[in-house]
Order: C-alpha cells, then sequence, then structure tokens
C-alpha cells in the first residue's frame, strides 16, 4: 500500500513539475519546427538543461530537447537514420531555425520505457529525466502520462545510486 502511495505521490510531484515559466519563450524559435503536421510521429517535447536556468544560461547557450516520437522512420523519415536510432538510443542531432541552434535527443515511447528502467543497459536518458526538465509540448494526455511515468521512473532508477555514493551523514555544503 504505502508503495502505491508512494508512486502516486511521486507521480503528482513530477506532474506538478513540468512547467517551467520562461520555457515555452526559450523553445519559441524550434516549436515549429518540431511539432508540425509533417512530424506526426511527435508524442512530446522537452526542454532540458542550462536553458531552464536563467543563472547558469549563457548568451551561448542553446536549447536541449527531447523529442519522444512513436517511429523514428516516420520522424526521420529514412530507414539508415531510424536503424541507427534504434542501436544507438538516443539519435541526437544539431537543429538550425530562425538563427539560432539547438539539440535534439530523439527517443521512441519503447526506448523511454526502457531506458529510464531499473534494468536501462545504460543511463543516458534517465540521466536527463532525473532532472529538471519543462514538457512544452504533449500530443494527447496519454502522452502527458508517459512523460511523467518515465520521469517517475528515472527518478526511482537513479536516487539509489545517487544515495549509494553519499555517507550517512551530508553536509549541507
Amino acid at each position: 500500500m504505502d508503495e502505491t502511495r508512494n508512486a502516486s505521490e511521486l507521480a503528482a510531484l513530477v506532474d506538478g513539475a513540468l512547467e517551467i515559466p520562461g520555457a515555452q519563450e526559450t523553445a519559441r524559435l524550434f516549436l515549429p519546427e518540431l511539432v508540425t503536421p509533417r512530424r506526426r510521429s511527435v508524442r512530446a517535447l522537452l526542454l532540458y538543461g542550462s536553458c531552464l536556468w536563467p543563472t547558469v544560461r549563457g548568451h551561448g547557450s542553446h536549447p536541449d530537447f527531447i523529442v519522444i516520437v512513436d517511429s523514428l522512420r516516420a520522424f526521420h523519415g529514412s530507414f539508415g537514420s531510424a536503424v541507427l536510432g534504434a542501436l544507438l538510443p538516443p539519435s541526437v542531432y544539431r537543429l538550425h531555425s530562425g538563427g539560432a541552434y539547438a539539440k535534439l535527443s530523439i527517443v521512441t515511447t519503447s526506448q523511454l520505457r526502457s531506458q529510464c528502467a531499473a534494468s536501462a543497459k545504460d543511463l543516458h536518458v534517465a540521466g536527463r529525466l532525473s532532472k529538471r526538465v519543462s514538457l512544452l509540448w504533449t500530443r494527447d494526455a496519454e502522452s502527458r502520462a508517459l512523460v511523467v511515468s518515465a520521469q517517475a521512473a528515472a527518478l526511482r532508477t537513479l536516487a539509489p545510486l545517487a544515495l549509494s555514493r553519499l555517507g550517512r551523514r551530508v553536509a549541507v555544503d
């Protein structure tokens, strides 16, 4: 019972923290390029990294996006890129739009689920989702629930690893 309650409380906390003031403005130039009818496979778009922190963001900072898709083939429009993305998730690209640059990490829904689980083969995706992220856009309520579930799983996966590196007592400093 406690485990179920804890899981639902974590999901509620994650869901409540997905909207970050200023994140939409940071992503404004890139949203039309990423969320358009020709990109029908896109389920959700997340912003993470230094652009979420006004005190850290520098003049040379570029937005970092996680793009969650149903199909790599539909997103990329090519078989070769889809195969590489399936073998080496996430696919990482540089996007140029309106004179600005951004980094895209492309993952499928199944890759997102498997890469945030305790059995993940590496911690790249879980590591990104264990930090502050802003949900910029979702296709539907199911896609939002997918993001919440993946971020909660990433936190549950990485919290024990982080805690294992600390001593029994931790100073505030």
